[in-house]
């Protein structure tokens, strides 16, 4: 072995000692709740004095907060002894801090503070569905879902008649879905799954998009983009706006229409 090939075999060696520690770092914390901004219209309820910290809008089962004691309408004031001023702050807060790892929360219940100490888990939980006729298990890309109470799908048929289609399955944002996702006016349509080779995949669409706009139409109601492809006859090329990691987008999605009907039956969401 040469000279050359020795420095080589070094600098791979000393690669892969400095990778196996960032592998070996802890998963980011957990505390699992949902909540949101404190805001003057809620200062009385919550008995408190100023608009700061964070309300608990809800416990999952089991989870971190619950076994540390918080409750619904609990006010998360402080973490760790820094002073919490948004639902963005705390949820950053918490991934910073490793898995398995004491932290005292300082909280307000009914007008009295108090300090919690909470032993941050890990998130292990991931919505399931059904993409196609295969099964899958949906990852968000590029970031941590929220602490949301995803309701459990209703079974329903949909059947595609004469009309183009884009090859996407899609639900209407919640409350807080749309706060998260950054969609103006909480209005648009999450995207759960693409079909491959669809007008949507050619174009860009990812699953965890949201759709705000589709040749200019507003996306919160899959009625109006049904009419749209329904109504398409021909070979068409039409703008579709999206947010994707909290930033918009325009893709051209380019659609005709099939060749003959197709019916599916979904399981939660709506196939366009």
């Amino acid at each position: 072995m040469n000279t050359r090939h020795k420095l080589q075999l070094m600098a791979i060696v000393l690669a892969v000692l400095l990778i196996l520690p960032c592998l070996a770092l802890a998963a980011p914390g957990w505390l699992g709740v949902s909540t949101a901004d404190v805001t003057s219209d809620r200062l009385s309820s919550l008995k408190l004095k100023e608009e700061r910290g964070v309300e608990i809008l809800n416990v999952i089962a089991d989870s971190p907060a619950a076994k540390a004691g918080l409750k619904e309408h609990d006010v998360i004031l402080e973490v760790n002894g820094t002073r919490v001023d948004s639902v963005e702050q705390l949820q950053r807060m918490v991934r910073e801090l490793p898995a398995g790892r004491t932290v005292p929360l300082l909280i307000s219940r009914d007008g009295n503070t108090q300090t919690v100490q909470v032993k941050l888990g890990e998130r292990t939980w991931q919505p399931e569905g059904r993409l196609g006729d295969r099964d899958f298990v949906f990852r968000m890309p590029e970031f941590r879902m929220p602490d949301i109470r995803i309701p459990s799908p209703n079974v329903q048929a949909f059947s595609l008649t004469q009309g183009a289609r884009l090859g996407i399955d899609v639900e209407p944002l919640g409350k807080q879905l749309a706060e998260y996702f950054g969609a103006p006016g909480g209005e648009g349509l999450l995207v759960r799954s693409v079909d491959r080779d669809s007008p949507a995949e050619k174009a860009g669409i990812k699953a965890g998009d949201v759709m705000v706009k589709i040749d200019g139409r507003k996306a919160s109601d899959t009625a109006d983009i049904r009419s749209l492809l329904r109504d398409t006859r021909e070979k068409r090329t039409f703008p579709v706006q999206l947010i994707r990691n909290k930033k918009e987008i325009t893709v051209n999605v380019t659609v005709e229409p099939p060749e003959r009907s197709r019916v599916r039956t979904r399981i939660g969401g709506e196939r366009l």
